[in-house]
């Protein structure tokens, strides 16, 4: 996979410290859920926040909470939609154990909701789906990379994806998003605004490649400067010719990041594409699987763990104002 393209800082702007977005991750890491999705509902012509999970028991059950505009909290278990503080309010269950699984998943669910719109009202969206696409990026990443590497369910990308959300936070970058080329390469773009000078800087780290048939080269580019990223001065004089020297050196720290972050996003991606090769491998021992299921597998993957990557980017550096449905 490679990088490239063109950045304007924040729109979405969070402190890495933010208690809400801290709580948030936290709630999600620790549930019992396999995932959550926040979505929405129209109330009146008010468009209001969800967040769904399904609940694998005899049959897959789904869970839906929201709150209205009055300020209770509602649930949908399979299709029945009931107020959370009601004294009926009844999860089904073959049993009463199940049923009280039901209720503690259902319980977890609505305390993310929570936490989430304490986040929604922090970002004050002016697109409230952009919001939630962020939501469900950030939910992602804390409930399947959230681990560290002793931990026993830990595997390599969730650690790289870790690494990757680090450098967001460490402030150098607005901006950043990676983006898939014509040619299947991952490029990755951002803009860096020099605190003493004030100036924005464009940044890209991209695979250079004119047709199908070419090998791909690895290109940073600055402003309109463009040069190779690999095998040259690390001061890169030429790629910096046309930069003023007091904003260099935090603009090759910028650009280093950058160029990691893009290296860890494809060691992401090849990792999660392995998982999907290895299960189809598996599976083919017993049935035949077709190779359209296969493709479809490795493309669902990708362009999930691609957008999990962008939702944390844009949490902790922003995103571009064009960057809206």
């Amino acid at each position: 996979m490679s990088e490239h393209s063109h950045p304007h800082p924040g729109q979405y702007d969070f402190d890495e410290d933010d208690e809400a977005v801290a709580e948030f991750e936290h709630l999600c890491a620790d549930s019992d859920l396999e995932s959550v999705e926040f979505g929405s509902r129209d109330a009146d012509g008010e468009v209001l926040m969800t967040a769904s999970a399904f609940v694998d028991v005899d049959d897959q059950i789904e869970l839906t909470v929201w709150s209205d505009p009055d300020g209770f909290d509602w649930i949908q278990v399979a299709g029945r939609v009931q107020r959370m503080d009601s004294p009926e309010l009844v999860f089904p269950g073959a049993s009463q154990d199940e049923a009280d699984m039901i209720a503690d998943l259902a319980g977890q669910l609505a305390k993310i909701h929570e936490a989430a719109a304490v986040i929604l009202d922090e970002l004050e969206p002016t697109n409230p789906y952009m919001a939630f696409d962020l939501l469900n990026a950030v939910a992602y990443l804390a409930m399947n990379g959230g681990v560290g590497e002793d931990h026993p369910g830990a595997r390599p990308w969730h650690v790289w994806a870790d690494q990757f959300s680090g450098h967001c936070r460490l402030g150098f970058l607005a901006g950043v998003m990676l983006e898939e080329s014509p040619f299947g390469n991952l490029n990755i773009r951002a803009t860096t605004l020099d605190p003493i000078s004030r100036t924005s800087t464009d940044l890209q780290v991209y695979w250079k490649q004119d047709d199908e048939d070419e090998i791909p080269e690895h290109w940073l580019s600055v402003g309109t400067a463009t040069a190779p990223a690999h095998d040259v001065d690390p001061d890169y004089p030429e790629l910096l010719a046309g930069t003023p020297l007091e904003v260099r050196d935090y603009i090759r720290h910028a650009i280093g990041h950058l160029h990691e972050m893009v290296h860890l996003a494809g060691s992401v991606l090849e990792a999660r594409t392995q998982e999907v090769i290895q299960f189809v491998e598996a599976k083919r021992t017993a049935e035949a699987v077709p190779a359209f299921v296969e493709h479809e597998m490795l493309r669902t993957t990708i362009d999930d763990a691609i957008a999990g990557l962008n939702g944390m980017a844009r949490l902790y550096t922003g995103a571009m104002p064009g960057d809206v449905r």
